[in-house]
């Protein structure tokens, strides 16, 4: 049954990076910002605030799920 619960608080974490990542494009969107620098922007503001406990990802979930589609979409525009 622990696994069940790991599993339940990773995706209630990576729900709310999409939320929060939804809510970062719509104000870039509003203050015509390339959508990758207000994410880092955001992220920054984020962990440097230390008002929301940061979800702990392993390297290469960011390197093969999250890099690859940001890069692309940089660089289609």
């Amino acid at each position: 049954m622990e696994h069940g619960i790991v599993v339940e608080a990773l995706i209630r974490q990576l729900a709310w990076l999409l939320l929060g990542a939804a809510l970062v494009g719509m104000l870039a969107r509003w203050l015509r910002l390339p959508y990758a620098v207000a994410l880092v922007a955001g992220g920054l503001l984020v962990a440097e605030s230390h008002a929301v406990a940061l979800p702990s990802l392993e390297p290469g979930v960011v390197l093969f799920v999250f890099l690859p589609p940001l890069l692309f979409d940089a660089a289609f525009r």
